[in-house]
């Protein structure tokens, strides 16, 4: 769902508060680019896409986990996911990873995070950061 949305052959775009639900997946967004053969008609964007953009207030939620960002890219081609933007994944309750990219492969579940600085000069920003917590923990 969106509040609007604009078609031309190959290209759909989805404004204001997307919500998209597949399955179990959700994604949300601002705005939504879905790239796709030569369909026209919105109803049908999804049926042939071949590459997806979510900007602004970017989530892909599953059961398992939550990704979040500022800009989400999915390619159908090689079925990644590439998050940029203040990225923040959550696995379970307790286990979560930040950093500035996250490339993400739905066929196999393996993600990538990366950060923009590199060496111990950064501090905490630009890099790469885990927080795992035990079950036993009581504090982080």
């Amino acid at each position: 769902t969106a509040d609007s949305a604009v078609s031309e052959p190959g290209l759909t775009v989805f404004s204001g508060q997307v919500d998209v639900r597949q399955g179990n997946v959700r994604i949300l967004a601002d705005t939504m680019k879905v790239y796709s053969g030569q369909q026209s008609n919105a109803a049908q964007a999804f049926d042939d896409f071949n590459r997806i953009e979510a900007i602004g207030n970017f989530y892909y939620i599953t059961p398992e986990q939550e990704v979040r960002g500022e800009r989400g890219v999915y390619e159908r081609v090689s079925d990644t996911f590439t998050v940029t933007g203040n990225v923040i994944l959550l696995q379970g309750k307790d286990n979560v990873v930040t950093g500035d990219k996250l490339i993400y492969n739905l066929s196999d579940n393996k993600a990538k995070v990366v950060g923009t600085c590199k060496g111990r000069k950064c501090g905490r920003n630009g890099r790469v950061n885990i927080l795992i917590k035990n079950s036993g923990d009581s504090q982080n």
